[in-house]
């Protein structure tokens, strides 16, 4: 309908976000108070740009440092890795995540990083270029080929942060269908599942219409098949929707 394409209050931070009213995940409020978005406190209390930061950085901060994120989703983490002193580039594969990425840079004044439209596996793939750190975090799980990602990280970076599920089954609930793979030169097993709805507004996964997880060991063993050793910071056994690690990967 007409009356919602056009606004007729005064500009403003909330004006912007109301774009997609109802629709965020984040907490914008957490940054410009007073803002009505999400409700999770991603921009402040998520701890992850901070432990980038702690083991791959330089005292704590990431000061001068080319971060590649992947999946940025509305941009909390990139905010955070621009506080932290990174100039970033962020790839993300969802139309409308992707919109609330540039409202944010703009309301927020992220001038230090960049949102790029696309999938980032096609993009690393295609590009030449190098980065200090891959930031992967909440992405790995939701692809249709994990290993092939992998190795696209270990190659654009000689260090990597990463958080994923991943595969346990004693405590991953969800059917999930196991194959068994080669992939460059690496033998795992991937644990796959079809996404139920990938039209729903609401739908945050991933670009395919399957996902596969790995076991926490594959994962750590298939980064050192790539050359990179691991350095695991949390194992956090507790979330329903299975385990998750969140580890740091260097050469």
């Amino acid at each position: 309908m007409l009356d919602n394409k056009f606004e007729q209050r005064a500009p403003s931070a909330q004006t912007a976000v109301d774009i997609f009213k109802g629709r965020w995940a984040s907490n914008v409020g957490e940054i410009i108070p007073g803002v009505s978005a999400g409700p999770h406190p991603l921009f402040k209390q998520d701890v992850r740009p901070k432990q980038a930061a702690a083991e791959l950085g330089r005292d704590g901060r990431l000061e001068g440092l080319r971060v590649l994120e992947l999946g940025p989703l509305e941009g909390a983490h990139s905010y955070q890795l621009h506080s932290l002193g990174a100039k970033v580039t962020a790839v993300e594969a969802n139309a409308e995540a992707y919109l609330k990425c540039l409202i944010l840079k703009e309301i927020a004044n992220l001038d230090g990083v960049r949102f790029l439209f696309g999938d980032c596996v096609e993009f690393l793939e295609s590009t030449k270029e190098r980065w200090d750190i891959v930031f992967c975090s909440g992405i790995l799980y939701h692809m249709n080929d994990p290993v092939k990602l992998i190795k696209l990280c270990a190659e654009a970076a000689d260090k990597c942060f990463i958080w994923t599920h991943y595969f346990d089954k004693d405590l991953v609930k969800a059917q999930r269908t196991p194959h068994r793979v080669e992939r460059f030169g690496f033998s795992t097993t991937y644990y796959e599942s079809t996404y139920a709805d990938r039209a729903k507004g609401t739908f945050w996964g991933g670009n395919d219409a399957a996902a596969c997880w790995m076991t926490r060991e594959d994962i750590i063993a298939a980064f050192e098949h790539f050359g990179m050793k691991s350095t695991v910071i949390k194992d956090d056994k507790s979330q329903a929707v299975g385990p998750c690690i969140t580890f740091a990967a260097s050469k």
